[in-house]
């Protein structure tokens, strides 16, 4: 993709404070002893993402069709 990791603390930071991802710390595979930042889609989150037209996100279509699912884990 071609994008370093802290190029993108702004973008999830404002998605975040648009209520389209939550955020939560937690251990993940790879990472070592240190919790890290781990990003779930909201409900409003997948709600935009199934209004975008397919040309414009292919993921869009995907979430319409019912292919991309599930659930953000307990906090």
């Amino acid at each position: 993709m071609g994008v370093v990791r802290s190029a993108l603390h702004a973008p999830l930071k404002e998605l975040v404070e648009l209520d389209l991802l939550e955020t939560r710390l937690a251990h993940v595979s790879g990472g070592g002893a240190r919790r890290r930042n781990v990003y779930h889609l909201t409900a409003a989150g997948w709600n935009y993402l199934a209004s975008l037209p397919a040309e414009e996100n292919p993921a869009g279509a995907a979430a319409k069709r019912g292919l991309l699912s599930g659930n953000a884990a307990p906090l």
